[in-house]
This record gives C-alpha cells, sequence and structure tokens, in this order.
C-alpha cells in the first residue's frame, strides 16, 4: 500500500480498498480453479526493507497461489435459504 502525501484519503479506507481488490482476486481465483490466499506471516514486518519501500508504503501481505486437485474436496449439500430464515410480520 502506497499512502500518497497531498491526498488525505483515511488509512483505514485505504486498506479496506487493498482487502477488496484482494477478495476481487481470491473471487477470480475460484472462477478458475486455482487454490488461493491472502496471509500476513510473521516475518511482515521485515519486509519493508526486503523491498525497499519508501516510508510511506507498506506490506499488507502476500497472496499465494497454487494449483491443487479440487475432486478431491467432499461435496457439500446445501439447505434452502428458506430453512434458515423467519419471518416476522
Amino acid at each position: 500500500m502506497k499512502r500518497s502525501t497531498t491526498v488525505s484519503i483515511p488509512e483505514w479506507e485505504e486498506i479496506a480498498a487493498v482487502a477488496m481488490a484482494v477478495q476481487n482476486i481470491w473471487l477470480s481465483c475460484v472462477s478458475q480453479k486455482i487454490g488461493c490466499y491472502w496471509s500476513s506471516p510473521q516475518y511482515i514486518a521485515q519486509m519493508h526493507s526486503f523491498f525497499n519501500l519508501n516510508a510511506n508504503e507498506r506490506c499488507l501481505g502476500f497472496m499465494y497461489l497454487g494449483q491443487f486437485d479440487h475432486t478431491t474436496l467432499p461435496v457439500k449439500r446445501r439447505v434452502s435459504m428458506a430453512s434458515k430464515v423467519e419471518w416476522l410480520i
């Protein structure tokens, strides 16, 4: 994430925007049968120097991608949403 010094967008909004972008990547991976997850490993604090980030930049995590055999996953049956909802009138 790169913070702008001229625009006063709250940091939480920029972090939320990154999270939404990550979710869109995740949804794209699911549709293409690519396994993925976003994580912040314990060594995330050292990424600042490893990636040579500026003072206004921050690493928020890594997106791990890979292939796996989806046919080995158990098939889950979903129940109707109507069985979970109770309407109060």
